[in-house]
């Protein structure tokens, strides 16, 4: 049985290192970075079309967090393979292979930045995103032939994985970098369709792999900002029409998909935000209005809501 003082020690020094990367570096200096080029690395989360379609209703809008945050600074980001610097893509693990659908042929993160660092470099406008996590978590709990404990080991180095990969961007000499992890994936559609004893679970994996994130970088305040997405989207589930949406259980897409067209939570068919449109929406559902595109990645408007927040974060900070 796990210690519940160790765990409430574990969440406090996670949250103190928080305020660590959050603040560090700062000052008070107010907008003063002008991006002339944004960089992107990560999955589904900061995917912007990478493999085609986003994870989120395809409705034409900005309906991609990291796009929000280029929108309002000015500066374009397109995904890599229609000639842009975001290397996101969805269903990617941040060192594991293969992904949450099976694929083998899809980058992980490392091996994004593996890309993009044997092509290029890092210039002292460039504002940098990173992130991951959500596949690790999606693969891990569909993966039955591991225990609990085997889970929170995995998704605990996935973290420290990523937290790797922040390094060796600052390290080749990346200035500003925005890192986020996983909301809790324990609150989802996805996760509520389970048991209690399910939710509590993915909420837990939630949590460790933010943490062991989080700890691992916190001498690193001077370059990284972390956006904790886990707190905002928390505030968005619990708490919808606060932010004039209607609910948070909702899932407002219906196509489905199955292998890499679908987001790993199953084998088979199941809806997936990467084929959805603004013309595959459940009956009287509007999609403005709710969190969830799917059952695990959010709408265009909670994108937006979440961009919104995160640039504000990164003018105050940088």
């Amino acid at each position: 049985m796990k210690n519940p003082g160790m765990r409430r020690l574990l969440v406090a020094v996670a949250a103190a290192a928080s305020v660590v990367l959050a603040s560090c570096g700062g000052g008070d200096v107010v907008g003063a970075i002008t991006p002339s080029r944004i960089v992107a690395f990560g999955d589904a989360f900061s995917d912007v079309g990478q493999s085609g379609n986003k994870y989120t209703v395809n409705d034409g809008s900005i309906n991609n967090w990291t796009q929000q945050v280029a929108q309002r600074y000015g500066v374009p980001l397109a995904s890599q393979a229609s000639g842009g610097n975001s290397l996101a893509q969805g269903n990617v693990r941040v060192l594991v292979e293969p992904d949450a659908t099976g694929s083998s042929t899809t980058r992980t993160v490392k091996e994004q930045v593996d890309a993009f660092l044997g092509a290029g470099s890092f210039a002292a406008g460039d504002l940098v995103f990173i992130g991951g996590g959500f596949s690790d978590i999606i693969a891990e709990t569909v993966n039955t032939a591991l225990t609990d404990a085997q889970r929170e080991a995995n998704v605990q180095q996935a973290g420290r994985d990523l937290a790797a990969q922040v390094r060796r961007l600052v390290a080749a000499n990346a200035k500003q970098i925005i890192l986020t992890g996983v909301y809790d994936l324990g609150r989802t559609p996805w996760a509520r369709s389970m048991s209690s004893a399910q939710q509590s679970a993915i909420s837990n994996l939630s949590s460790r792999f933010n943490e062991a994130l989080i700890v691992a970088l916190v001498d690193l305040g001077s370059s990284v900002l972390y956006i904790d997405s886990a707190n905002y989207f928390n505030l968005l589930t619990n708490q919808p029409t606060s932010f004039n949406l209607d609910t948070s259980n909702v899932v407002a897409c219906t196509a489905t998909a199955s292998g890499s067209d679908g987001i790993g939570i199953s084998t088979g068919p199941h809806v997936s935000s990467k084929v959805c449109t603004g013309g595959t929406i459940t009956a009287g559902v509007d999609f403005n209005r709710t969190v969830y595109a799917d059952s695990v990645y959010p709408t265009p408007i909670a994108h937006r809501l979440f961009g919104d927040v995160a640039f504000d974060r990164i003018r105050t900070r940088f």
